[in-house]
């Protein structure tokens, strides 16, 4: 009830605006003693005073008799291009909206959006859809059986309206609100995979955004929810380590506020781990070695503080599979040697440009008898 008494006061108060090249509905002027006062009417029987009345009976509650002065009108006009049609089928879906229409609302609203797009009405169609979105993913069902009842299914309905939105204002408040606002709707139904995706979206899309330390804090919550265990993908994890990162640099604040610690990063180091750790069992059980080797030496490597690590070093110890250690480098003399002393790599006594075979010494070098 207060939402409909919220659209007819809109209706009544003309927020709205005529297209280029239309008449003004009314005009307004201040007087000191009567307040504000109306100076000009549309004439009765014309097409702007047939918008002018049914956006007056919106207002008094009337939004069934609103629509039926509207109805015919549309269908008369829709073929011509009529300046005001854009005007009028946002009035239409006003009054179904106040009437509980809000699906079929939804349609005047789309034709607004596709066919008069450089119309002011255009930004306000857009608003409307967005207002019937939030309230199906807010729980709101769709009217079925001849709308007799709602036992409908509107999620649906509310996704395709959110990138609707998005797609056709990118870079706006709207678009803004509507791509934040599904993201909600995932997270709050649990489809984590979709509302990382959707955060993710929101970040690129609006870094500088009120909403992007929400954003940023639910997007890592969802990646580290992706995770089932050590059975499987784990690639969530990695991402939501990268993220918590990335957060604590932008937002310390909110980053300490949402426990992003280093507890949680040696928790998620730990899973990450383990889910190695899995992996390089089951290569084992199923007798790919080299693959078994090559995936403990990687978490031995990327994963080194773990209690997976330690269990992975062990294993390449019993089997003989540790990498041998580099090769030291050999020492580059800085300069020329000095008389009487060698150059790295040759024994002293060695005859000059060359060095004592292997295993030789010095009297093999210097001849014996």
């Amino acid at each position: 009830m207060v939402r409909q008494r919220m659209i007819a006061a809109a209706a009544a108060a003309g927020f709205l605006t005529l297209p280029l090249g239309a008449q003004p509905e009314r005009e307004m002027s201040l007087d000191p003693d009567a307040g504000w006062t109306q100076t000009h009417a549309p004439e009765p029987g014309t097409d702007e005073w047939t918008i002018f009345e049914a956006r007056r009976l919106l207002a008094e509650g009337k939004a069934g008799a609103a629509r039926s002065m509207l109805t015919p009108w549309i269908s008369r006009h829709r073929k011509d291009g009529h300046p005001l049609m854009s005007k009028a089928l946002l009035t239409r879906g006003d009054c179904r909206v106040a009437m509980g229409e809000e699906y079929s609302a939804l349609f005047d609203y789309e034709e607004i959006a596709t066919f008069f797009p450089e119309t002011p009405e255009f930004i306000d169609a857009a608003g409307r859809e967005l207002d019937i979105a939030v309230r199906y993913a807010n729980g709101l069902r769709r009217r079925v059986f001849f709308g007799m009842v709602r036992i409908g299914r509107s999620s649906n309905t509310a996704e395709e309206l959110f990138m609707r939105i998005h797609e056709r204002m990118p870079g706006s408040e709207l678009g803004e609100r509507a791509i934040i606002e599904l993201a909600d709707h995932y997270f709050r139904r649990r489809e984590m995979e979709s509302a990382a995706t959707a955060y993710e979206m929101f970040t690129l899309n609006y870094p500088r955004s009120v909403h992007a330390p929400r954003a940023m804090e639910r997007r890592i919550l969802s990646n580290i929810s992706t995770y089932k265990g050590p059975r499987y993908d784990g690639s969530g994890l990695v991402e939501a380590t990268n993220l918590i990162e990335n957060f604590r640099d932008r937002f310390p604040l909110e980053a300490h506020q949402a426990g992003f610690t280093e507890s949680l990063l040696t928790r998620l180091d730990e899973s990450a781990g383990a889910q190695m750790l899995e992996a390089a069992d089951w290569y084992l059980d199923h007798g790919d070695l080299p693959g078994a080797r090559l995936q403990l030496r990687r978490l031995a490597k990327k994963h080194p503080r773990t209690v997976a690590a330690d269990r992975a070093r062990v294993i390449l110890r019993e089997r003989g599979w540790e990498e041998a250690a580099p090769p030291a480098p050999e020492a580059v003399p800085e300069g020329p040697a000095a008389p009487g002393e060698s150059s790295a790599g040759e024994s002293p006594g060695a005859p000059e440009g060359g060095s004592a075979p292997a295993g030789g010494s010095r009297a093999d070098v210097g001849g014996g008898t």
